[in-house]
Order: C-alpha cells, then sequence, then structure tokens
C-alpha cells in the first residue's frame, strides 16, 4: 500500500519552446533559434581564435629561453629564467573547471613573462659594446 501512495520524483524540469497552437514554432521563434546557432558558432569561432593566440604568445616564449646564452654562469640571464619559473609556477588553474579566471591568468603570465624577456633582451643588446 505505501508504494502506491509514493510521489513520484521529479527529474529536472525541461523547458520547451512554446509553440503556437498547431504545434510549430513560430516564425520569432525559428529567427531567434537560427541568430542562437550563429551566435554559437561565432562564440566557438572567438574561443579557438583567442586560445591560438595565447598557444602563438608561448610559444613566442620558448625561443628567448632555449637560445639563452648562459655559459659563463650570466647571473642577470639566470635571474630572468628564476622569474620566469616562478611566475610560471605560481599559476593557480583548475583548468577543468573551464573559466574564464584562468585564462585571464595565463594571459597575464604571459605578459609578466613577455615583459622580462623584453627586459633581458634589452639589458643584453646594452651590454653587447
Amino acid at each position: 500500500m505505501k508504494a502506491a501512495t509514493r510521489k513520484r520524483a521529479k527529474g529536472p524540469a525541461i523547458a520547451k519552446a512554446p509553440r503556437a497552437a498547431s504545434g510549430r514554432l513560430t516564425a520569432p521563434q525559428r529567427e531567434l533559434l537560427v541568430r542562437l546557432d550563429h551566435l554559437r558558432s561565432a562564440t566557438r569561432e572567438i574561443a579557438r581564435a583567442y586560445l591560438a593566440n595565447l598557444e602563438h604568445d608561448i610559444m613566442e616564449l620558448r625561443e628567448p629561453v632555449a637560445s639563452a646564452k648562459t655559459p659563463d654562469g650570466n647571473k642577470a640571464t639566470l635571474r630572468a629564467i628564476n622569474r620566469m619559473a616562478d611566475v610560471v609556477d605560481d599559476l593557480a588553474l583548475k583548468p577543468h573547471k573551464g573559466r574564464r579566471s584562468d585564462l585571464k591568468r595565463v594571459e597575464k603570465a604571459i605578459r609578466t613573462l613577455h615583459r622580462v624577456v623584453s627586459k633581458q633582451g634589452t639589458a643584453n643588446s646594452g651590454s653587447r659594446r
């Protein structure tokens, strides 16, 4: 008897698009759905381009680090490399959450790394006389 009186647990409510009396989508609904599909594809394209730019910036940073000449133990170069390593190590990322704040942190770190590289480059070019 008890099983018959239990209420059925409701699942998550799924909102259905309002339809005309005949059950078909109205013209404004169809237009909005097309616009939303376009927005979705534009968002994907923006995200791909943004990611490609970040990856390109990171690859640009690899070249000066790999080609840094430190055979004589140039202290300024070693300091710059250590500073860059600290910046990367200090990143607290949670990529599984997919948050924009992580992307902002990565972008800020890349800007900092570029500043370190550019300062190192100007320091090295000034001492090559």
